[in-house]
């Protein structure tokens, strides 16, 4: 119970204090206050009891002290008013009355206003305190709140900044696979392989040991990009990197160098025999065919090897002397293997030097076109001319075509150069059929990336347009090699080569990618015999049977049948006896100038006309 009423007090007390200058119904307060206190001095003036005067008077003050909590100041000022009035009431009766007897009355409200005035001094600063403590207070909690809120802060700044961490550290791994790998194959790039080569080298340089860099090249990879597109292209590099991932054991590191450029770097030490196995078994797995979309294709790989310590002392030494090395694979014929050796580096500075001056041959008008004619087997009757290139350097000379036409479609000049050659045989035959009105056959050979190039009929319009050639008159030679990519593709262009009326010859047939189901697929109006199989077949029977067994297929197929390389009698005697169509060949006619075949030409038409004169005069 007294805990209660202790709580019940310190809870008045503190809610009387809390609410200080806040009090409510403060005027009903007070109007109670004072009819209070006007019936208690009603009764202390009527009945005059001492006991009950006193009574009266300590609760007067009792209420008193209530109001002013009750009411704070205004309850105060009601009190002193309300003493005062007592007092003063008291001091009249005593005057009124003559009696000092009851002077003592006014004792007890002076002592209530002091008691008041002292209570509200005390309560005032009580309540300054208790303020300002709440002051404090609020500042403490204002303060703590703004700490926690730092505090927040300063854990989501840490966290920001651990996120930022952990960001920063993704992004240097990204920025290290950025520079350090290949984005399509996820291979080491030329910048891994490069320091790989370089720790190995400072590792092994004093110990004594070796280690080898292979260097691989796709043949012909840019028919593919040509052929189809360059996302099938991208999508045939990675499963070339995969093959060769696959092949090479998990000691060494495969990387791309760029484009179609792979590189093994065999960490250990093998001998070259061993070297050379790894390579072509490496080749070999990327010449089986790959399949993209509906269309299977198939490529070779030319290596390079260069060895540490022997062929170079850095990582560029290394590489540049495998790629050398890789190149004279390539002019070997491709789809082998060579170790390099010192001498090669002059090879390719010469290799360089002639590139120089192929890609500016054209400007420099250092290209021209030669003629070889070709005759009917029988008759010996002109049937046309194949148009040659020839280039007449002012640096090299007279370069082999050979030499200079597997350059130009290694650097990339085939297309502009291809394009040359179509315009000024077109023009050629033009005037020919204008001088002679001859239906002559103007055969042109057409690289297997002219075929594959997306722009190669349209520029073949473009050019009979420019021309006035007719297409009729016109030949395009393609060799077996262009089978080596989308057989698919190929026949398509052919058809539409057909569809203008240009005729088709296969060209080089038996020496490379030949298989006899192309002779019924592809579109082709005329079949060239290799120089090589009529050398061969005056050898021996089989030699011979073999090229009758070709005549007589292809002319089942209803295909014309020329025969190259025709430089003897016995070579002709033969070919005569199979029914070849015709020959070409140094027996009836070598490449002659523009000129030369005009003249040509012109012999050919006079003694036409000199034997229907004769025929004439005979009648």
């Amino acid at each position: 119970m007294a805990n209660k009423r202790r709580n019940f007090l310190d809870s008045f007390i503190d809610r009387s204090i809390d609410g200080f200058g806040k009090e409510r119904h403060v005027p009903l307060k007070i109007t109670l206050y004072f009819l209070f206190f006007a019936f208690a001095s009603f009764i202390h003036a009527r009945y005059g009891d001492i006991g009950i005067n006193g009574i009266i008077s300590m609760l007067q003050a009792i209420v008193s002290v209530l109001i002013v909590f009750l009411a704070g100041k205004r309850g105060f000022y009601a009190a002193i008013v309300s003493g005062v009035a007592q007092m003063v009431m008291v001091i009249i009766i005593a005057f009124a009355k003559r009696d000092h007897s009851v002077l003592p009355g006014a004792i007890v409200p002076l002592g209530t206003i002091v008691m008041l005035y002292l209570i509200l001094l005390y309560s005032m600063r009580l309540i300054r305190q208790m303020r300002e403590v709440e002051l404090q207070k609020n500042t403490m909690v204002k303060m703590n709140e703004e700490l926690a809120d730092k505090e927040r802060q300063a854990k989501q700044q840490n966290e920001k900044l651990i996120e930022y961490n952990i960001s920063m550290k993704e992004n240097e791994q990204k920025l290290y696979r950025m520079v350090h790998y290949d984005p399509l194959t996820e291979l080491p790039n030329r910048t891994k392989i490069a320091d790989r080569i370089d720790l190995l080298i400072s590792l092994l340089s004093q110990k004594s040991l070796d280690f080898a860099v292979v260097y691989f090249d796709l043949d012909q990879f840019k028919r593919i990009n040509d052929s189809l597109n360059h996302k099938a292209g991208d999508q045939f590099l990675k499963e070339v990197a995969k093959r060769i991932v696959r092949t090479a054991h998990p000691d060494d590191m495969v990387g791309r160098l760029g484009g179609d450029e792979f590189i093994i770097i065999i960490q250990r030490s093998l001998d070259e025999v061993s070297l050379r196995a790894y390579a072509e078994a490496v080749c070999k797995s990327i010449s089986s065919p790959i399949t993209l979309g509906d269309h299977e294709v198939s490529v070779t790989a030319s290596a390079g090897i260069s060895l540490y310590p022997q062929n170079g002392n850095s990582s560029a030494e290394l590489i540049k002397n495998a790629e050398t090395a890789m190149y004279k694979a390539k002019e070997a014929g491709r789809n082998g293997v060579q170790f390099f050796e010192k001498m090669m580096s002059e090879d390719v500075m010469v290799r360089v030097n002639y590139e120089n001056g192929l890609l500016s041959s054209i400007e420099n008008g250092e290209l021209f076109l030669v003629f070889q004619p070709q005759y009917h087997t029988h008759s010996q009757k002109i049937r046309g001319f194949e148009a040659l290139t020839r280039w007449k350097s002012s640096k090299f000379g007279i370069v082999s075509p050979a030499q200079f036409i597997p350059l130009a479609e290694q650097v990339g000049f085939i297309l502009p150069l291809g394009e040359w050659i179509m315009q000024r045989a077109c023009l050629t035959q033009k005037k020919m059929a204008e001088a002679f009105g001859e239906d002559l056959v103007m055969s042109v050979n057409i690289s297997p990336i002219q075929v594959m190039s997306p722009s190669f009929l349209r520029s073949v319009k473009r050019i009979l347009k420019d021309t006035g050639c007719n297409p009729k008159h016109l030949e395009f030679e393609v060799t077996e090699s262009v089978m080596i990519t989308s057989v698919e593709e190929v026949i398509k262009v052919l058809d539409a080569l057909r569809d203008m009326g240009i005729r088709v010859a296969l060209d080089d047939f038996g020496t490379g990618y030949s298989s006899l189901k192309y002779l019924q697929q592809l579109p082709i109006h005329t079949l060239k015999i290799d120089k090589a199989f009529v050398d061969d077949m005056v050898q021996g029977p089989v030699q011979r049977l073999m090229v009758s067994t070709i005549v007589s297929m292809v002319h089942e197929m209803d295909i014309e049948v020329v025969a190259e390389g025709v430089d003897h009698p016995s070579q002709l005697s033969i070919l005569r006896e199979l029914q070849c169509d015709f020959i070409q060949g140094y027996i009836w006619g070598r490449p002659l100038s523009e000129a030369d075949s005009f003249s040509l030409l012109h012999e050919i038409q006079n003694e036409k006309s000199k034997s229907r004169f004769n025929i004439n005069q005979e009648e």
